[in-house]
């Protein structure tokens, strides 16, 4: 690969460092080695003018750079070992992602970002203008996040070593799995959430990411001292300004809030865009439709001609797992008004502090039906969120694919564990099934997308969020969705297995102790907790409902095409990758979609940049293929012709 920077071109310390003009652009692609030699050159020259001033401040920075370049000695053989390992757990040779190459990713970020900051200091170190205490605590906290990112880097090679050839989870109920909950649990994380947060994302978004962090610190120091979630926010914007003057605080206040408070202070959270005020203010935002309605199917049974052999009918019975039968509540959003839409038979189903009120000059204004309806199951973990959170890009998606959604409002656990969730989704799914007319749609069925949901970032912001929200869900309601998948969550998803992994140094690999943290010896991450978890089991957790990934192959051969789009920051990512190749195996339709540098909820995020935006624009066009695909099927047109001929008359 070639290198987009220039190599140090002599060994001394007199090389000539110029700062790089605002970005990473010039040396994001150069290789692994050359990456170290040019830190390795910057940094010596960076300690020997310290060296000249024996002041405290030039103790730190000597002491910050020489635990840099101990570290990048234990990483450089371990990147370069791992280099050869990688392809043999991507879904195919055109996807070349799964969570150890994520891990590679942030790794080689945070040293590029090194790179970055030691560059600026070297060039700027003498100006008058020089923030000497700034740079100072930048190269301290990215020092500290490489330590940790190392630590992270030994538990991949451990799994590599130990786990099954060819599986991204770990086949262990306990030991690994288990000894990595405790590790993470004990590891100190606060300088990834303070001023390293977001190093890995692309630029345009590490200010939102900001001030998403600086909102929860805030939003928990209060979270008990309010009754509403709007009066816990109202106070949460006079006490936010000391988190962003202080990322230090910042940091060990998040990670303090991460390990410590439960699953309804997450609920409670990112709830707040839900609040009437704030989702005000992103409806105005947002592409206008005519039609957004919230519905609330009764808990009735129905029957469902049977697909093969209509003149068969199965019946539909409601949700009543955990609490009993009750209403399933779903959102359709339509960018046109379409026919079926306004009828006295659907608002039935609204609620009527809900209703859609539609300008009466508008009323007559109405479209054909559609010939597709979009069921959605929103995201937020199974424990968070309602179709309203998800509004904008639903908006957006209706206008772009001239199709209505349906966005379902399943029960969230810990109050509704699984599968009272599952059913809800599934009865929502027949329902618009059945009354697809109501709906507007031509056909007597829906075409769903098959996308996943995106899902999280080896971010520590985003994969602490899914890690907690994992762990206390298992905890309260229901496991995790597969084996080791919170030890997939430990190290940014990677949970991985493959051929044993030999790294470059033999001297390196002989030194790892014999006690529970397999380190080399010399080397321990920084720890902030006692490491005192527990990894329950439970039989639910093979139950093929509860992921894909657990389902056998004559299920998984049932299901429809599946289209799959993930990213490569993603705690889940692996999760994506093993339900792709298992869709293969069998024989059944697949793709993968890998988008680089967002974190997780990123179609949330779509109006804020660039990035978000294609990202966003390639779920609609996975969905269109979707749609078109359709419409080539086999007597897809005669049955459009044959409702087209049922409404003329």
């Amino acid at each position: 690969m070639a290198s987009g920077g220039a190599a140090p071109g002599s060994e001394g310390r007199s090389t000539k460092v110029r700062p790089l003009a605002g970005s990473l652009t010039h040396t994001s692609s150069m290789d692994t080695k050359t990456m170290f030699l040019l830190l390795q050159s910057v940094i010596e020259d960076n300690v020997h003018f310290f060296q000249e001033n024996p002041s405290e401040t030039s103790r730190r920075f000597i002491s910050a750079f020489s635990q840099i370049q101990e570290d990048t000695h234990g990483l450089q053989p371990l990147m370069l070992a791992f280099a050869g390992s990688l392809t043999a757990f991507d879904f195919d040779e055109r996807t070349p992602a799964n969570g150890y190459r994520s891990l590679m990713k942030v790794v080689r970020a945070c040293v590029l970002h090194i790179v970055h900051k030691a560059r600026y200091i070297a060039a700027n170190r003498r100006s008058i203008f020089f923030r000497t205490s700034h740079n100072l605590m930048e190269i301290e906290a990215y020092s500290s996040a490489l330590r940790q990112l190392r630590a992270l880097l030994y538990f991949a090679q451990k799994l590599l070593t130990e786990s099954r050839q060819g599986n991204l989870f770990s086949d262990e109920e306990r030991g690994l799995s288990e000894e990595f909950l405790r590790e993470s649990n004990s590891m100190h994380k606060g300088c990834f959430y303070g001023r390293c947060l977001g190093f890995q994302f692309t630029p345009s978004i590490r200010p939102f990411l900001q001030t998403i962090s600086i909102g929860l610190v805030s939003f928990g120091e209060n979270y008990r001292r309010r009754e509403t979630r709007l009066g816990i926010a109202a106070t949460s914007i006079f006490t936010s300004g000391k988190y962003a003057i202080d990322p230090e605080l910042r940091g060990a206040e998040f990670e303090r809030l991460t390990q410590n408070l439960d699953v309804h202070f997450w609920k409670a959270f990112w709830n707040i865009t839900e609040t009437e005020i704030l989702a005000s203010l992103v409806t105005l935002t947002s592409t206008t439709v005519r039609v957004n309605k919230t519905l609330s199917i009764p808990p009735n049974h129905f029957e469902l001609p049977l697909l093969v052999d209509p003149n068969l009918t199965v019946t539909i019975t409601p949700p009543v797992a955990h609490s009993g039968p009750g209403p399933v509540q779903m959102r359709l959003i339509s960018y046109e008004l379409r026919e079926g839409q306004e009828s006295e038979e659907l608002n039935r189903f609204c609620k009527p502090e809900a209703q859609n009120h539609l300008d009466r000059r508008l009323k007559n204004k109405m479209e054909p039906r559609s010939r597709f309806l979009i069921v959605h199951f929103h995201g937020g973990g199974f424990v968070a969120h309602t179709s309203k959170s998800h509004e904008p890009y639903l908006r957006s998606w209706s206008h772009e694919l001239a199709s209505p959604i349906l966005s379902i409002d399943y029960s969230l656990a810990p109050e509704a564990p699984f599968p009272r969730a599952l059913e809800d989704c599934f009865f929502a799914y027949c329902w618009a099934v059945k009354n697809c007319h109501l709906l507007d749609a031509l056909r007597k069925s829906c075409s769903e997308a098959a996308l996943s949901r995106p899902c999280t970032s080896g971010s520590p912001l985003d994969s602490q969020h899914d890690y907690v929200m994992s762990r206390t869900c298992e905890e309260e309601s229901s496991p995790s969705s597969s084996k080791g998948e919170l030890a997939a969550r430990v190290v940014d998803g990677s949970s991985g297995a493959g051929p044993g992994l030999k790294l470059g140094a033999e001297d390196e690999e002989e030194e790892w102790t014999t006690g529970a943290s397999k380190f080399p010896k010399g080397f321990q991450p920084l720890r902030s907790g006692s490491g005192n978890i527990e990894l329950r089991t439970s039989a639910i957790e093979s139950n093929p409902f509860m992921s894909p990934l657990l389902a056998p192959d004559h299920m998984l051969k049932g299901l429809p095409p599946v289209h799959l789009v993930a990213c490569a920051l993603d705690p889940m990512l692996d999760d994506a990758v093993m339900f792709a190749r298992r869709l293969r195996a069998v024989g059944q339709p697949v793709s993968l979609r890998v988008i680089d540098d967002l974190p997780h909820g990123f179609l949330s995020l779509a109006p804020l940049c660039r990035e978000t935006r294609d990202a966003s624009r390639l779920c609609v066009e996975k969905i269109r293929e979707v749609l078109q695909d359709q419409s080539r099927a086999p007597g897809h047109e005669a049955d459009r012709l044959r409702d087209g001929a049922l409404e003329d008359r």
